[in-house]
């Protein structure tokens, strides 16, 4: 995948009721105008930290994310950096949603992305977008490769056991 490319839209024959995307995360894209703007929910990928990670979050977060998903070696950093930027933001009044937001991680890459497309859903604000961002710059084709292995039924093994 082209490093430059702006989000693709996954075709799927997945029953999820909602738009997958997919896109490298490179410092070109304008986010704020690449990312939706309300009922989305928001998957980094991502095996080392990263302070653009923040920046995403914040964007995110200003541009109404319902959910904030970690996967990968570092979803315990993207998931405390999401918690963190949202109690700043209620003690300093900085804009917030008016709907909860979500935050969850799983260092599982299939466990993470399972969760990501099938359970990311917040009473507060319906999810219909589904943004995975690699930071990894490597995840695409596992990521396809998982896809293609959930539409024939598969399920990832329950790591928490």
């Amino acid at each position: 995948m082209s490093k430059n490319m702006i989000m693709k839209k996954l075709e799927t024959k997945l029953k999820l009721n909602r738009d997958v995307y997919f896109v490298e995360y490179d410092e070109s894209i304008d986010w704020r105008k690449t990312l939706p703007d309300g009922n989305w929910s928001l998957t980094v990928i991502a095996d080392k930290p990263d302070p653009k990670i923040n920046d995403l979050i914040r964007i995110a977060i200003d541009n109404n994310t319902g959910y904030i998903c970690g996967v990968g070696k570092e979803q315990g950093f993207v998931e405390l950096i999401a918690d963190l930027e949202i109690v700043e933001r209620k003690i300093t009044g900085a804009y917030l949603p008016g709907h909860l937001i979500l935050t969850v991680g799983d260092e599982e890459f299939e466990d993470g992305i399972w969760y990501s497309l099938y359970l990311t859903h917040n009473g507060d604000t319906e999810i219909k977008k589904i943004v995975f961002v690699d930071f990894t710059g490597k995840a695409y084709p596992k990521f396809i490769e998982l896809i293609g292995k959930l539409e024939n039924g598969y399920l990832p093994p329950d790591s928490d056991l």
